[in-house]
């Protein structure tokens, strides 16, 4: 854990991403071989409303739905069967916080949570009912998010890295696994920082996707490795990137932060560690990423690599070998 000195009402950082190294993840020798805008609730702000008829002209491609052309490019679907991965990768981050929703100090009764891509919205209902003292606001690009939801939670449907409206500041706002889906990673900070409230916190769970192994089973010219870089060099040609977590302590540090913490997890991909929280951890990331794979992919390699439908679906069943083999120790960082 790094801290910085907090200056008395300034907001603070409170992210997970990679500074120190964890020990390293033992291998379960069991499974080797085994098969594998607003002031009040009543207020809706007019930008918002305004964006309603638009974001719902959802966009179809190789079967799957994604959000309106109006929010430009972002690579993952937005239909029911992208809501349930998304439920599965907030599973994965509860195990690996031990259980948490969240690390940052925010108190037993914080007032106003904002959660930035909140995506099935999951994690806004949770808090909803952990914190029934909170107003909490999830915002994402697609209303996917259901209806039945705690009376202290609302969702919008917001571009975050457009001008935010809204009027009353937070005292704590929550990012995580925004990854490709943000282009101007500064800006964000930095009207997350404008609208905390002194002493708020902001935290940011990122990851580092540069797929590896501890113990050199994942070679360099393995499909997943492959497919792991070729994913990269793909978001990288829409001016985004898979792996903000490296640099988000410094930006926050640059939009003003103080008491910037950082906390660096592993994610391993699949069942083969020993220690049972990290098996939980790598059966759900593998579900989540075996579920996501065909869609990432058909989006990034046909828009940005130019490659047919056809040469994309023939290289997968080469990558999900790869997933599927529990010889191979995989992970990326949080």
């Amino acid at each position: 854990m790094a801290e910085i000195q907090q200056a008395p009402g300034e907001p603070a950082a409170f992210l997970s991403q990679p500074v120190t190294p964890e020990g390293i993840v033992e291998i379960d020798d069991h499974d080797v071989g085994s098969d594998a805008g607003d002031s009040t609730f009543s207020e809706v702000s007019s930008y918002t409303t305004s964006l309603i008829s638009e974001v719902t002209n959802y966009r179809y491609e190789n079967g799957r739905r994604y959000s309106s052309d109006r929010f430009g490019n972002y690579v993952m679907p937005n239909d029911e069967q992208e809501a349930e991965r998304l439920d599965i990768c907030h599973e994965m981050f509860k195990r690996r916080l031990n259980g948490k929703l969240h690390l940052a100090p925010i108190g037993p009764s914080p007032q106003r949570v904002l959660d930035i891509g909140c995506g099935s919205g999951i994690w806004a209902i949770e808090m909803g009912d952990l914190y029934p003292s909170a107003e909490i606001i999830g915002n994402d690009l697609s209303p996917i998010q259901p209806t039945w939801i705690p009376p202290n939670v609302r969702f919008e449907v917001d571009d975050a890295e457009l001008e935010w409206t809204y009027r009353r500041d937070f005292d704590y706002i929550h990012v995580r696994w925004m990854a490709a889906g943000i282009k101007d990673w500064p800006r964000l900070l930095q009207q997350g920082y404008e609208h905390l409230q002194p002493g708020g916190w902001m935290e940011v769970q990122e990851v580092d996707i540069d797929i590896y192994s501890e113990d050199g089973s994942l070679k360099e010219d393995d499909p997943l490795r492959v497919w792991n870089k070729q994913c990269q060099e793909a978001i990288a040609l829409d001016g985004r990137t898979f792996s903000p977590g490296p640099h988000t302590r410094r930006r926050m540090e640059q939009a003003g932060f103080v008491n910037v913490r950082e906390y660096p997890f592993k994610l391993p991909i699949g069942v083969w560690p020993k220690e049972k929280d990290h098996k939980d951890v790598g059966a759900f990331n593998y579900i989540q990423m075996d579920e996501g794979l065909e869609a990432m992919c058909l989006a990034l390699y046909t828009r940005y690599l130019k490659w047919s439908r056809e040469q994309t679906l023939i290289f997968l069943p080469e990558v999900r070998k790869s997933l599927n083999d529990p010889k191979i120790h995989s992970m990326y960082r949080l």
